[in-house]
């Protein structure tokens, strides 16, 4: 990343263009506390028009061409270290300083698209990609943070560094590496039709992305809006016509997949959003999220049902039964729990509400399929739940050891998908209780 805020890519003396010189160091340097929902001062950087906006000071942030009465640059040079900006750090390096001031002494001007698209959108839009690409060979395994499979069992892809990589689960191969990805994937799902791979992900406390890339050419189609932090979730509908992320600013967004224009977005929880589900006539999403909720919303409109608050932590995941009106839920505190609602009672109404025995390790996953439940803890256990059976004690399937944060199955219930913190890529078959494929999911291991 180095390269990015090191200087312009113009020379000493040429254009400093504000999307590829001075977004990346107000990204960098300023966002954390400059933002909407933390600006100090009053002042904010999320957007252009934001940062050409005084805040509470009336001070003029930017005048064209007078670096001298613009506060953007003079808080940068001040020599009252109470007054300089960035606050409780170092003092920028010289070359990004010297970037600021030859930038206003140029006119300050936006050379983007549009004024208000947040600073990570400008960034992305400028570069068309993303800042490095994934080593040829990995000098480490990494965790694997995301994982979807295939409806057939045949293909499973999971998360790397700036890429996506494609396995075949009867041959135990890596087929093909999809970069140009985020930094860090975070989020993976699959349309149903299996043409479509949704990537959400982004650089912790620097930006979210959400890409659409697809399957048949490996490249990506669409870069659908980001968000100022990272995006942790995303789940097509079943029919394939809307695609739902969320994430680390407590918003759902829904886009219609035909156009890719936005057809709702709702703040929908007071914290990160941690995972996303449609129910399977594709009416209504579940959203869950670490303020110890999960929600019904709307898939039409976002208009908000049934909250259930019944967790006693951060809801880590759901599922949907197969009548759309029983609901499975993970938490931090160990819990499962099985709850129904009836969307006839003004809001949607809770009608059941089931805690099932399990342990009291964080359940990070949770899937269902052909009668059973599967959850996956940070303790590496996995645990099947036989749905005509739930008053009895899971069932342990074998451990994998480490913390699980990728759980799937495909369409027949039977071919279970598990990874986590050691980068192992494990795909088990429940019925004839074997492996499949065990395989670092790291390329050069």
């Amino acid at each position: 990343m180095a390269g990015l805020f090191a200087q312009s890519s113009h020379g000493a003396e040429g254009p400093v263009s504000f999307q590829k010189d001075i977004a990346p160091i107000l990204a960098d340097k300023c966002l954390t506390c400059h933002q909407e929902k933390k600006a100090k001062g009053g002042y904010r950087v999320d957007t252009f028009e934001h940062v050409t906006k005084a805040g509470d000071s009336e001070l003029a942030p930017l005048t064209a061409s007078k670096p001298d009465a613009s506060t953007l640059f003079t808080r940068l040079v001040t020599a009252d270290e109470d007054e300089r900006m960035p606050a409780n750090d170092d003092p920028l390096p010289p070359e990004q300083v010297a970037l600021v001031k030859r930038w206003i002494e140029q006119g300050g001007k936006f050379d983007g698209s549009d004024a208000r698209l947040a600073l990570n959108e400008v960034i992305s839009a400028a570069s068309g990609k993303t800042s490095a690409k994934a080593p040829e060979k990995y000098p480490r395994p990494l965790p694997i943070t995301a994982a979807v499979m295939a409806g057939d069992g045949q293909t499973a892809f999971t998360s790397g560094y700036h890429e996506v990589l494609e396995w075949s689960v009867p041959e135990g191969r890596l087929v093909r590496r999809l970069g140009n990805l985020p930094e860090r994937v975070l989020g993976l799902a699959l349309q149903r039709s299996g043409r479509l791979l949704a990537v959400a992900g982004g650089s912790p406390g620097r930006g979210g992305e959400l890409l659409v890339v697809d399957r048949a050419s490996g490249k990506v189609v669409k870069r659908l809006p980001g968000s100022k932090d990272t995006v942790l979730a995303v789940a097509f509908s079943p029919d394939g016509n809307l695609l739902a992320a969320g994430g680390t600013d407590n918003t759902v967004r829904v886009y219609h997949t035909s156009d890719w224009k936005l057809a709702w977005k709702a703040e929908a929880h007071a914290d990160w959003v941690t995972s996303l589900t449609f129910a399977p006539d594709g009416k209504h999403v579940v959203s869950t999220s670490r303020d110890r909720t999960a929600k019904v919303l709307a898939s039409e409109d976002g208009s908000p049902g049934l909250t259930f608050a019944n967790h006693g932590g951060a809801v880590t995941s759901a599922v949907f039964d197969a009548d759309g009106a029983t609901v499975t839920t993970s938490a931090a505190d160990g819990e499962v729990r099985r709850w129904k609602w009836d969307e006839s009672v003004d809001g949607g109404g809770r009608t059941k509400d089931k805690l099932l025995k399990g342990g009291r390790q964080e359940v990070t996953r949770v899937v269902l399929g052909a009668g059973k439940i599967i959850t996956a803890s940070v303790d590496g256990r996995l645990r099947q739940y036989d749905l005509a059976k739930l008053d009895a004690p899971a069932v342990d399937l074998t451990p994998l050891g480490v913390r699980v944060d990728a759980l799937a199955l495909d369409d027949s219930g039977w071919k279970l998908l598990a990874a986590g913190q050691d980068g192992r890529l494990q795909i088990l078959d429940l019925g004839a209780g074997q492996r499949l494929l065990s395989a670092t999911a790291a390329p050069g291991w």
